[in-house]
């Protein structure tokens, strides 16, 4: 049997169904065999970024792995940014790479060479850094156990990609299926402590859940749901996980972080205990000054990744270095009693922060002419979607206006890259969910961040994906504008007359025979978007965003009386409240008020 061949037929019994993929003369007879392989469902993008940003968007939305094939040398290089996103995300995908035979590779000289082959490059030592795992397959006889090990370590612990690169000559070698090796798992290292951690929460008076992108990558959304009810402690979200929670679940109370809402960030600041379940507690989610991060709480942090437990910006006091899955199973086994009779006023204090800021505000709906407010686009893009609909986000400022407005439904999903933050992400991203859902995608995003990647409307027209595409028009780079603002009062770069062009999108979408929709005054919004999303097949509609609505709440730098910058607690959101409504916001003080 042809190694080719047997890779194949492997991706099937491992419930891999979807490969995405850009032929290349490296790669041929990968190409052959799993393009011919009845099982195995195949989509060619116009670019291999576009592979690994699809596959990272397939999984995001399906829970189910897939993979990419890309070609060697620059097919792998250009593959790399989709790759860094999955794997600081923790989202599993596997690569596999045509190489040049491997008499003609680099490995086999033992010498320094920058290349050998044709269109050669060492692709293993360059995705080692943001991979679980990469390797170069050298005799046809370990095919089948380095493919068996890299899929299992991708779904493995903290998840994400893993990179099998593969001679030519070993792609086409015949082997005997029956007399291979097969990769066997070690078993998995845990220190949780389930009576621990129902005393930290029993001795606690003020406990609060910190939730991330764990919880949705692991697929135990729906379990950790019922935990949540289950303790009835207070549950907040990382802001750039906006889908955990429908935005009226008793016990969830919105999101936190650097944009996150002014009731989450008081929660976690006036907290006495943090609960870390499936949150890395990055910048973004307890702010760039982290010292004054939750001041008077003791932190107790599960995490299957041991780096991520011995970082210096968050003192942990009880680490559990365990997989969540192990623990949210372990703790739906059986009744848990928290004693939560001590922890009314807490909250009480929580029910009403909860009540007196709401993400949405009234001014967001007046019109301003020729401009449409983004949080006005969200709340209308909300009104419209299904009960199980996808929106993707692509890496603009749009992201986190709809980002900080939530779900209504638990079965709603919004999907998005922020930590690697790549614009270009929209397009390939919104393309493999469509294939992964088989239904309609929403893509929210900006004409800047979908120019990098402009070529995928023609992935999405070719294979006809239900891709309904909303393009914010804000002249350029609205996010750099702002910073560059802020920081020199003049621009380079970021707009056309600083040297960024943005094209006629109607002549776009013209160009690739798909519909398409402008809007141009706020009273528009509601319609057109119903219209868009009753239109069969790709739809492209173009709305001009509000310059000068900014991200909010959201942490900022504040002068103080004398006029020197100061970096505020996360909890102190701009715009800035009254310093005495902050004050009396803070739960000693509110207690007070309470008596």
């Amino acid at each position: 049997m042809r190694v080719s061949d047997l890779i194949a037929d492997n991706l099937c019994k491992n419930g891999i169904t979807d490969v995405f993929c850009l032929v290349g003369g490296g790669s041929m007879f990968l190409n052959d065999a799993f393009g011919h392989n009845e099982h195995l469902n195949v989509t060619y993008t116009e670019h291999e970024q576009a592979c690994s940003m699809a596959a990272e968007g397939y999984v995001r939305a399906s829970g189910r792995m897939a993979a990419v094939l890309v070609t060697t040398g620059p097919g792998g290089t250009n593959a790399i940014t989709g790759v860094l996103g999955a794997f600081q995300d923790n989202y599993p995908m596997l690569v596999v790479s045509g190489q040049v035979r491997y008499p003609t590779c680099i490995d086999s000289t033992g010498l320094p060479l920058r290349f050998l082959g044709e269109q050669e490059h060492n692709i293993v030592d360059t995705v080692k850094p943001l991979t679980k795992y990469a390797v170069m397959v050298k005799k046809p006889e370990d095919a089948l156990y380095e493919v068996e090990k890299a899929i299992y370590i991708a779904n493995e612990g903290r998840r994400g990609p893993t990179w099998v690169d593969i001679p030519m000559d070993i792609q086409n070698a015949q082997v005997d299926p029956e007399t291979l090796r097969h990769f066997a798992p070690e078993a998995k290292e845990s220190n949780w402590n389930k009576d621990v951690f129902i005393q930290e929460i029993k001795a606690s008076k003020r406990p609060v859940i910190l939730t991330g992108s764990a919880i949705r990558s692991t697929g135990y959304i729906d379990k950790f749901r019922k935990i949540a009810e289950k303790m009835g402690i207070p549950v907040l979200a990382a802001t750039y996980n906006g889908d955990l929670f429908p935005n009226d679940h008793p016990d969830y109370y919105g999101g936190f972080g650097i944009i996150g809402g002014r009731a989450g960030n008081l929660m976690m600041q006036n907290a006495d205990l943090i609960i870390g379940m499936g949150c890395r507690m990055a910048y973004r989610q307890i702010g760039f000054n982290y010292e004054q991060f939750s001041p008077n709480s003791r932190r107790m942090v599960i995490d299957v990744d041991p780096a991520e437990l011995q970082k210096s910006t968050l003192r942990i006091d009880v680490p559990f270095c365990a997989d969540l899955k192990d623990v949210i199973d372990d703790l739906l086994a059986e009744d848990i009693d928290l004693d939560l009779n001590g922890k009314e006023q807490w909250l009480s204090y929580c029910r009403d922060l909860r009540s007196r800021f709401s993400m949405y505000q009234d001014k967001f709906d007046n019109e301003v002419p020729g401009q449409v407010n983004p949080y006005y686009f969200a709340k209308c893009l909300k009104k419209y979607l299904k009960d199980d609909g996808v929106i993707v986000l692509g890496n603009s400022t749009i992201a986190a206006h709809v980002l900080q407005l939530g779900i209504e439904k638990p079965n709603q999903r919004i999907i998005n890259n922020m930590n690697c933050g790549s614009m270009g992400y929209d397009l390939p991203a919104a393309a493999g969910a469509a294939v992964a859902i088989k239904d309609d995608v929403i893509l929210a995003t900006g004409d800047g961040s979908i120019m990098l990647n402009l070529q995928e409307l023609m992935t999405i027209r070719h294979y006809n994906l239900p891709v309904k595409i909303f393009i914010s028009s804000n002249g350029g780079y609205r996010g750099v504008v702002r910073s560059q603002s802020n920081m020199f009062g003049h621009f380079t770069g970021c707009t056309p007359d600083t040297g960024v062009g943005m094209p006629d999108f109607e002549k776009v979408a013209n160009a690739f025979d798909i519909p398409f929709f402008k809007v141009s005054e706020q009273s528009e919004m509601d319609e057109a978007i119903k219209n868009v999303l009753s239109t069969e097949g790709p739809v492209i509609c173009v709305w001009p965003q509000d310059p000068d609505q900014l991200i909010e709440p959201r942490v900022m730098n504040r002068k103080s009386e004398t006029g020197t910058i100061v970096s505020t607690p996360i909890d102190d959101l701009h715009p800035f409240l009254d310093r005495d409504e902050y004050e009396k916001l803070q739960y000693s003080n509110w207690v007070k008020d309470h008596e």
